[in-house]
């Protein structure tokens, strides 16, 4: 089918595959919004692109997109795993991550592959905490010895009585 005759069947098109179009792309999809990405540069086509392939262009702090394997034949990316609060993505070997992340305030945490967590700087036992507008609060490459105080030390106001946040 022709992107003339896709672009028919959806409310938007995004033109360009640039790190805007992607992520006006991924923020439609987010709120429900079906789009149509299009790109004129034939260098962007070809097969499904695995996490080695980010975005690497600096976003001011902002959280890597990078597709993830898998998916059903559905594309997800890194950015797609984002919550409404908080989100945790660990390395694939972080057990002191994902086994106690009980934390006083909401928190997603999500295992990545060894491909996306290098991506994104993560090694196998390191993780990153982002806010839901993909920015990155902090990084980890390696677990610390205490995930959960270097979580809530991350988070500095998650320590705070209820009602004392200004």
């Amino acid at each position: 089918m022709a992107a003339a005759d896709r672009a028919r069947d959806v409310p938007v098109v995004v033109a360009g595959a640039g790190p805007a179009g992607l992520v006006a792309a991924v923020t439609l999809a987010r709120h429900g919004v079906g789009s149509l990405l299009v790109e004129r540069n034939p260098a962007l086509e070809g097969p499904a692109p695995d996490g080695s392939e980010a975005l690497t262009e600096d976003l001011n702090g902002r959280l890597p997109h990078a597709w993830l394997p898998g998916g059903n034949g559905h594309r997800r990316s890194t950015l797609d795993l984002l919550g409404p609060g908080l989100t945790l993505l660990t390395g694939p070997a972080a057990p002191a991550w994902a086994g106690d992340h009980a934390t006083p305030f909401p928190l997603e945490v999500h295992t990545l592959d060894s491909g996306t967590a290098d991506v994104l700087g993560v090694g196998a036992a390191g993780a990153v905490l982002v806010r839901p507008d993909a920015q990155v609060v902090t990084c980890w490459p390696a677990a610390p010895p205490d995930p959960r105080a270097a979580l809530a030390a991350a988070v500095p106001w998650s320590a705070e009585p209820a009602g004392s946040r200004r």
